[in-house]
């Protein structure tokens, strides 16, 4: 048997089966939890703002508890990143010429 797949047990003072989880089936778990938790973001996203702030940083925390549990820190690449880090860039300048620096922070 693998060392990913859970395996069944049979106590011997009754003959209770009990399954042992292994890592990757708990980790799973996490990111059925993360799912969930960002589909409450999505779904509250029209009519309550408290709710989809609670899902979304919710969802975050738990991806960043996964994170730090695996000790993998690593974010995926995808084909927007460039796009997104041009865009993070672009409002930076605009932040840093603009007339109203503050305002500019909020808009």
């Amino acid at each position: 048997m693998s060392e990913n797949q859970g395996t069944l047990n049979a106590s011997s003072s009754g003959g209770v089966a009990t399954k042992v989880v292994s890592v990757d089936e708990r980790i799973s778990g996490v990111d059925i939890a993360i799912f969930l938790l960002l589909m409450v973001f999505l779904l509250c996203s029209s009519f309550s703002i408290a709710l989809t702030q609670i899902g979304y940083f919710s969802a975050l925390t738990v991806w960043v508890g996964k994170m730090i549990y695996r000790r993998e820190f690593s974010l995926p690449r995808t084909k927007i990143d460039m796009f997104v880090i041009a865009y993070v860039v672009a409002e930076a300048l605009a932040t840093v010429f603009a007339y109203n620096k503050g305002q500019s922070l909020l808009y």
